[in-house]
């Protein structure tokens, strides 16, 4: 079930494992809704197939319970495409099982849902979903239209929400559970993989302060890809006009396009490996040329093109406070390092 890929730190790659759920040590954020008896997924330490797994037990107040993916399963996925959604799934009572998808897979405006022909047993039961519009799957009901091409890759260009089904008697109290969550999509993108800078999901804060001068990007970036990563955009977004990113240096195999001082792209020249572009992103810089910069938190775009297309899309966050000069008096009040409410100091 663990496919490894290549994961790259700016201290070097190595082994990793895909977009997975194996609950060996938590519930990993999965959640539950339709009719279950909490919306935080109940995480067992045993029992699975093997070790942790999480399980749920119907409300049995009407609806259909299903398990909801966490944030590491959202997003642009267009790599996925052709690949497989894999999982282990139980079910305690399937005597009455209605006609509502299996799956459920939302991104960019399109539900595609998945009947599975086989339903699950009570005893572990492995499924693989093939993850292409001619495998099964349709749009909205599950006797709706089969998606086009487009349609599908549209979806996995940004998924929105991942349910997979949870309750297969309509009229009893029963309970399900789940393992190896897997979906092949080998691509990852995060500004500060430990969450130090105080935002999640791939996002970073600069530990700015008084100064409208600072790096992009926090100290331990993360960039998986299957695949060549064919260049990314960094752009300033509503720059003032007395803004720039600057580059201070990339390796020889990246080409840096500057088109205007708060835009420029990072281009592959041909062999550029995923650190490589680690390491163009940790040399910029942004600054702000005024002589009394304005208070505020800029906002930095990224966004990283694969050959599947946008592959991924974060943000960097600079809270600018300079000093407010009153007279012979400067006020020391600076940027949240943290939190709104806790401030540094000058």
């Amino acid at each position: 079930m663990r496919l490894p890929l290549t994961l790259c730190l700016i201290g070097g790659c190595f082994s990793a494992l895909a977009q997975i759920s194996t609950f060996d040590f938590g519930n990993e954020d999965w959640r539950c809704d339709g009719d279950p008896e909490s919306s935080s997924a109940y995480w067992f330490s045993s029992g699975g197939n093997p070790g942790g797994h999480i399980r749920m037990t119907d409300a049995s107040t009407g609806g259909t319970w299903y398990f909801i993916a966490p944030a590491k399963f959202r997003g642009s996925k267009c790599d996925a495409y052709g690949k497989f959604l894999r999982y282990d799934q139980f079910a305690s009572n399937v005597s009455n099982a209605n006609t509502f998808a299996d799956v459920e897979l939302k991104g960019a405006g399109i539900t595609l849902v998945f009947d599975h022909p086989i339903l699950p047993k009570s005893t572990w039961t492995h499924y693989d979903l093939f993850l292409r519009e001619d495998a099964g799957w349709r749009i909205n009901t599950t006797a709706g239209l089969v998606p086009t091409q487009a349609q599908f890759k549209q979806v996995l260009s940004n998924i929105t929400s991942l349910r997979i089904r949870g309750e297969f008697h309509h009229f009893a109290v029963d309970f399900g559970g789940l393992d190896n969550v897997l979906l092949e999509s080998n691509f990852s993108f995060d500004l500060d993989d430990d969450n130090s800078s105080g935002l999640t999901n791939g996002d970073y804060r600069s530990d700015t302060s008084c100064f409208a001068n600072s790096p992009v990007v926090g100290n331990d970036p993360v960039l998986t890809s299957e695949g060549p990563i064919d260049s990314i955009s960094v752009t300033l977004l509503n720059p003032n006009g007395l803004e720039d990113i600057t580059s201070n240096g990339s390796p020889a195999t990246l080409s840096i396009i500057q088109y205007s001082p708060s835009h420029l792209s990072i281009i592959n020249l041909g062999n550029a490996t995923p650190l490589d572009f680690l390491a163009a992103i940790q040399s910029l810089t942004y600054l702000d040329h005024s002589i009394h910069p304005l208070q505020g938190v800029r906002r930095i775009e990224f966004r990283v093109y694969a050959a599947c297309g946008e592959a991924g899309k974060q943000l960097a966050h600079l809270p600018v406070f300079p000093p407010r000069v009153q007279g012979w008096r400067v006020t020391l009040r600076c940027a949240p390092t943290r939190s709104p409410s806790t401030y540094s100091m000058c």
